[in-house]
């Protein structure tokens, strides 16, 4: 195929899978260098190739790890060069990201990797309807041979290839390896193979709206929310430093609060290849779309995503006896009422305006035609409490839970309120973050014996409380673990193994959207504790006593110091069973 057919197919390969718009203000240009080695006998390349989507439909595969991260895009590469070529073997070299504002003539990068050295010249231009020109120019030079001199002879060789690659005197001390134009749309991959003396390289370019991630966390996406059939796409702003280092992530296209919540926390542990701003690393913020999509995440695989190292003996004891216990709990029929007191303190704070911005500041400064994106994030604040605005809730209700297998019926009935008498039965408790904690089964979701493939354990040692002898048992979630549980504390009965106490991190995924909304509007990550204990005993099983709720904004960025958001306290009394029956028994 001659370079002149290869250039039009190009061409109109772009014309049938580019996008539909173009950013100029905000276009990443991304550059791949492979070196490849032909098998005994081949002649390898003589001039110029260009593979594109029109030419080689496999290119197009490419596209699909955009939202990958930088290592799943050079291993797809590495596969395709191989299959289109009988290489031997594809080394990756290095890889360079450069920012493109739309009107810049010219971007240049200098690669010094001895003994070998590289300058590229990108000269984009705009070009008809989504796409542009991209004038590609590739310099080369190959360091003399070291002598015996050791480490002296090589930082001769180093500061010889610096020299040559210096702005002003590429042009005349390195040869120009590849000379071409080609057309792009954004995240339109394209590979070029250039011969050079006795080696080939591929270089693969692919403009895009955001740099490639280096490193990836994929958000939590609860199989609860996937059967309810929540999905969708969010799409958030970052922020990275001149290391690629997230510093900032707001939502900018809300889906759902847990989900929303969970990516802006998965995303801020990425990290991203640093952007070339006339060739100096520069902090940068850009748009990222998540899609959450059950078949794209697929079934929750546990054991084989990341084995854990097998509990001792006596943990492994103790967890069967909790597994046992809860397992009973899970399969009984409950049918009880009891009284319930809530003091519930929702904390208004100050917040000041430049936090409620959907994304950092963003300083932009001309300089020489080119334009630099320096990030501002706002100051962190105390987020001090408005005691004007703090709203105290009372309530004493008649709660009762009627659990026949896996159904499970509750309501709350109004007492008082606030200190004031309700009619009898006529006014309900609505609220759904109260319905959804359900502490009497909070072990359950913890150490049933189903759920110990979700979990990691750790025993923390002993304990004396409410006058018994207790074990007591960490368990932080493992890849697959359902959402709302960072991680937990239960205190069991080293006798019984009935659990006398739990202590779970993190915070639902239904009942707490407005908790979370306001997270994510001022890029704060919730801290949620609740605490349980089990008091009262019928029939083996124990019911919880007291219960509470503590949600905590971080102020610093240790979280040593935090601000308290939601403080709920409930009591549980004048326990009356009419059906509490386990099979079999539940202790043995």
């Amino acid at each position: 195929m001659n370079k002149k057919f290869s250039l039009l197919a190009l061409v109109l390969g772009f014309f049938l899978i580019a996008p539909s718009t173009l950013t100029g203000q905000d276009i990443l240009i991304q550059v791949y260098l492979f070196q490849g080695s032909w098998m005994e006998g081949q002649p390898g390349l003589k001039q110029v190739e260009i593979l594109s989507a029109a030419s080689h439909p496999e290119i197009a595969s490419i596209k699909n790890k955009a939202d990958g991260t930088e290592s799943d895009l050079k291993a797809a590469v590495t596969e395709i060069l191989l299959k289109i070529h009988d290489l031997q073997t594809v080394q990756d070299l290095f890889s360079f990201v450069m920012f493109w504002n739309g009107k810049d003539a010219a971007l240049s990068e200098p690669i010094v990797q001895p003994p070998n050295a590289f300058r590229f010249v990108l000269n984009p231009a705009p070009g008809f309807a989504q796409f542009f020109t991209l004038k590609t120019a590739v310099y080369f030079k190959e360091a003399k041979a070291a002598s015996a001199g050791g480490t002296s002879a090589d930082k001769e060789r180093l500061k010889e290839l610096w020299a040559a690659v210096g702005p002003s005197n590429y042009e005349k001390q390195m040869e120009k390896i590849l000379d071409l134009e080609i057309t792009l749309g954004i995240e339109d991959p394209a590979i070029v193979g250039f011969p050079c003396k006795d080696r080939t390289f591929f270089m693969m370019i692919m403009p895009t709206e955001r740099p490639q991630p280096v490193r990836q966390v994929m958000p939590a996406y609860p199989e609860e929310l996937r059967q309810q059939g929540v999905k969708g796409k969010a799409t958030f702003r970052i922020s990275i430093n001149e290391e690629g280092t997230v510093r900032d992530v707001r939502v900018v296209k809300p889906l759902q609060p847990y989900l929303d919540s969970a990516a802006c926390l998965a995303l801020k542990q990425w990290t991203f290849e640093p952007v070339l701003i006339k060739g100096k690393s520069a902090p940068v913020s850009f748009n990222w779309i998540i899609n959450f999509d059950p078949e794209k995440w697929g079934p929750i695989e546990t054991k084989a995503a990341n084995p854990a190292e097998a509990p001792s003996p006596k943990l492994q004891k103790i967890l069967d006896g909790c597994a046992e216990y809860c397992r009973k709990l899970a399969d009984a029929a409950l049918d009880f009422i009891c009284e319930e007191t809530i003091k519930d303190t929702n904390y208004d704070l100050y917040i000041p305006r430049e936090m409620k911005t959907t994304a950092p500041k963003e300083s932009v400064r001309q300089t020489d035609g080119s334009t630099f994106i320096t990030v501002i994030s706002p100051r962190a604040s105390s987020l001090p409490p408005n005691p004007y605005k703090t709203k105290t809730n009372r309530y004493v209700c008649d709660y009762q839970m009627v659990k026949k297998g896996n159904r499970i019926e509750e309501r709350r009935v109004i007492i008082k309120e606030n200190g004031r008498s309700a009619i009898e039965g006529k006014k309900m408790l609505e609220e759904k973050r109260f319905h959804v904690l359900r502490p009497l089964f909070a072990s359950v979701a913890i150490l049933d014996r189903d759920r110990q493939s979700l979990f990691s354990y750790r025993l923390l040692g002993d304990d004396r409380i409410q006058g018994k002898n207790a074990c007591v048992i960490e368990a932080i979630p493992r890849i697959g673990a359902p959402g709302g549980v960072q991680s937990a504390k239960i205190w069991a009965d080293q006798a019984t193994y009935q659990i006398l106490q739990s202590e779970t991190q993190g915070i639902p995924v239904e009942g707490y959207e407005f908790i979370l909304n306001e997270a994510a509007q001022i890029g704060k990550d919730p801290l949620f504790t609740m605490i349980s204990t089990y008091q009262v005993e019928r029939n083996g099983v124990l019911f919880p006593g007291r219960s509470s709720v503590l949600v905590e904004y971080p102020v610093n960025l240790w979280g040593r110091s935090k601000r308290t958001k939601l403080e709920t306290e409930i009591r549980y009394d004048k326990y009356k069973f009419f059906t509490v029956e386990t099979k079999p028994e539940i202790i043995k």
